[in-house]
């Protein structure tokens, strides 16, 4: 029975009408009082909340053990550490906020591996692995509406909206309608208040009245009003450009090795300066060998003493020589980029 029946089957059960929360045992039996599970819970005192109250309880009694997906982890979260968390407040109720979010979206991000019902299960497996009681009742109604609100916005985005602040707008007022104000707010305040930040920030941008001095003035202004926290993220997913550009700016004026080095300590530290460096020698390395192998092709294909079958076998051997498989892909892939801009 899907939990959208339990819920109107739920709903029967007035003596459950003080609404609210359902504590959630993981591991415990139906035989559980309903009073015992009831303890320290929230309390919602509307209908919906009641209805919610209900189907919950109902599910925790037709409930069996949860059927966690066969094997490891899907291949793309294998040797990762979850994001996010599933905080309880001092009551042992779920406390809402961006932890939880990334929290469902560390799973969640295995989609395409494993199926919208098997990433579920394995959610709903992790959440009575970390909490009990009242927490993990919240959390697991929670994931329900997150998996709704996932749904529903993959509906929304395959809509054609080509005002980009009207498509922001309809997107949170799912997200208002799907799990009410306070807790949209408390899950995506942080995400909303980038994205009207970045709105602003692309206004004053396309602005051609403004002087670049004062686009720049605005820029900072804008960025500001952000909260501290947001703005640290923001700062740290960032530097890399940051790091970059400045990279290019220095080795457009001729910086010798040591000042790009001390560049990239300043932003990474020595350990990323030390990667930062292999990284450069292994692409030197390659470029290399991509320039000795095209200088050999140019020779063969310029060579008139072979014929146009023998010149294309001789670069096949060459090919095959100097390049694996994998390199031989990543090369023609190269070769058909310089192709098309050579071609512009």
């Amino acid at each position: 029975m899907s939990f959208r029946r339990l819920l109107l089957a739920g709903a029967l059960l007035s003596v459950l009408a003080v609404g609210g929360w359902i504590a959630r045992g993981a591991g415990r039996g139906a035989s559980d009082t309903v009073a015992s599970r009831l303890a320290g819970a929230k309390t919602t005192a509307t209908p919906a909340g009641t209805a919610r109250l209900a189907g919950i309880v109902e599910r925790l009694r037709r409930e069996t053990a949860p059927e966690v997906p066969p094997g490891a982890l899907p291949a793309s979260l294998r040797g990762t550490e979850v994001d996010g968390a599933l905080p309880v407040d001092a009551n042992g109720n779920l406390v809402v906020g961006p932890a939880v979010r990334r929290f469902f979206d560390y799973f969640l991000s295995a989609a395409g591996e494993e199926s919208e019902a098997a990433l579920q299960t394995r959610l709903g497996a992790e959440i009575r692995a970390r909490l009990d009681g009242a927490a993990a009742a919240q959390a697991l109604d929670l994931l329900d509406r997150y998996m709704e609100y996932r749904a529903r916005a993959r509906d929304l985005g395959a809509e054609r909206v080509a005002d980009l602040d009207a498509r922001l707008e309809r997107v949170k007022q799912l997200r208002a309608e799907v799990f009410g104000a306070e807790d949209a707010r408390a899950l995506f305040g942080d995400v909303e208040a980038r994205d009207e930040v970045a709105t602003a920030q692309r206004r004053v941008l396309s602005d051609p009245a403004t002087s670049e001095d004062e686009k720049a003035r605005q820029l900072v202004e804008l960025e500001m009003q952000l909260p501290e926290d947001v703005r640290r993220a923001r700062a740290a997913s960032l530097a890399p450009l940051h790091l970059y550009r400045e990279e290019a700016r220095l080795r457009a004026r001729g910086a010798p090795p040591e000042e790009i080095r001390a560049a990239r300590q300043a932003a990474f530290g020595t350990e990323a300066a030390d990667r930062l460096e292999e990284l450069d020698r292994q692409r030197a390395y390659w470029q290399q060998r991509v320039d000795d192998y095209r200088r050999e092709r140019a020779a063969i294909e310029s060579d008139a003493a072979l014929s146009e079958a023998q010149r294309s076998a001789a670069v096949d051997a060459l090919l095959g020589r100097r390049f694996s498989e994998p390199e031989r892909l990543r090369l023609q892939a190269l070769d058909r980029l310089q192709e098309q801009s050579g071609s512009k």
